[in-house]
């Protein structure tokens, strides 16, 4: 029988960030080049390489263009670039903006966003929410534009009420004193939990539409 140490050698092999160097080709993250065409990039033994299909044949071909979403996403990984390159979503002050790629212009899409009641976040229901908060991290937002760039769908997150959970750092870098984080993490018989409203943006003229569906949970 192995040893304690040899198991968990073996699950940190199992570990999201090194099960990726033994697979190629995954995931599969499409660019919507117009209604019949999208994009994809994916790895291959001698690097990125850029696939676009036509939907209705099911046939890919590789292509050496590199698409303008790729690009500006690769500039700034916080940011969701729409498929016709001119855009960029990405989340400020629990609110959904836009940039524009050209001018570096900016415009606020939604106004009503709070601390745990925003738009385009991920729930902080795993120890990833701490290590975001530790380091800095900023994520593209949660959402899929529309092929023609014209809309987005998203979400509206809602923790309110769900309780805290603590995480205690016993021996920071910066020094010997312990920091002490919080993320908030249902537990079983909670009266409330954490859910979700979907809504559609039009960034053009800035309508918000709620979709009209019922209010789901989102753990």
């Amino acid at each position: 029988m192995s040893s304690i140490h040899d198991r968990y050698v073996r699950a940190e092999e199992m570990l999201p960030w090194n099960a990726a160097k033994l697979v190629r080709g995954a995931p599969v993250v499409p660019e919507w080049l117009d209604a019949g065409r999208f994009a994809y990039q994916r790895h291959t033994a001698e690097g990125l390489e850029r696939v676009e299909v036509e939907v209705a044949g099911g046939t890919g071909r590789p292509s050496d263009a590199r698409g303008q979403a790729d690009e500006a996403h690769e500039a700034d990984p916080a940011t969701l670039p729409s498929p016709d390159g001119r855009w960029a979503a990405f989340v400020k002050d629990h609110d959904l903006w836009l940039r524009a790629l050209e001018s570096g212009e900016e415009r606020r899409l939604t106004t009503d966003g709070e601390p745990y009641w925003d738009y385009a976040g991920s729930p902080e229901g795993n120890m990833s929410a701490v290590s975001d908060k530790v380091y800095g991290l900023i994520h593209a937002p949660v959402a899929v534009w529309s092929p023609d760039s014209r809309r987005l769908l998203t979400h509206k997150l809602d923790q309110r009420g769900v309780p805290d959970t603590p995480m205690l750092w016993h021996a920071p870098p910066d020094g010997i004193t312990p920091r002490l984080f919080t993320y908030r993490q249902n537990r079983p018989g909670d009266p409330v939990v954490v859910s979700s409203q979907l809504v559609v943006i039009d960034v053009e003229i800035g309508a918000v539409t709620d979709f009209e569906h019922p209010v789901q949970s989102a753990t």
